[in-house]
């Protein structure tokens, strides 16, 4: 019982050092995670394909199923990165959300009838970009994040800057 409230109030504790935004991102890399690990292996959830119902082995025989869970643990990779406050989870982190951009334009290369330049919609598309770009600046850009994570010199992530801080 000891030991359970030990690790409880150094979790607390983690947290509380953790800049807003990471906490949040953190906890749902973490949710995510193991949600996207475990409906894909449940029997009872219902999966759609191309707007079918189709069954479990159908869903896990067309690539999603083992696509979902992969994503489930590159999120709780992330989640335990941002725990131990380590650098590359900010790049994890960074990559996923990257990954319906490459969605997209991977579905447009092999699917012609998919996609093309006419249906993307415009302002969800320009929402989406801002919003990553807004990831991009709080991730590399904000101290109380860079000092979260130790990170001393700006140019060893990414902005190439040359800072002689030591």
């Amino acid at each position: 019982m000891k030991k359970s409230i030990e690790i409880w109030s150094s979790l607390v504790n983690i947290f509380n050092l953790m800049p807003f935004a990471i906490r949040y991102v953190t906890i749902f890399s973490l949710v995510g995670g193991i949600l996207f690990i475990s409906l894909p292996c449940m029997p009872f959830t219902k999966f759609h394909i191309d707007e079918k119902v189709v069954s479990q082995t159908q869903f896990w025989a067309s690539g999603y199923g083992p696509c979902i869970v992969i994503l489930g643990i590159v999120l709780l990779l992330a989640g335990i990165g941002f725990i131990f406050r380590k650098q590359w989870s900010i790049w994890l982190v960074c990559i996923l959300l990257l990954v319906p951009i490459g969605d997209l334009i991977l579905h447009s290369i092999v699917d012609k009838r998919c996609m093309s330049y006419q249906d993307i919609a415009i302002l969800p598309a320009i929402a989406y970009f801002i919003y990553i770009i807004s990831f991009y600046l709080y991730f590399f850009k904000k101290r109380t994040v860079r000092n979260y994570f130790k990170i001393n010199n700006i140019g060893s992530v990414g902005s190439g800057l040359n800072n002689q801080q030591k």
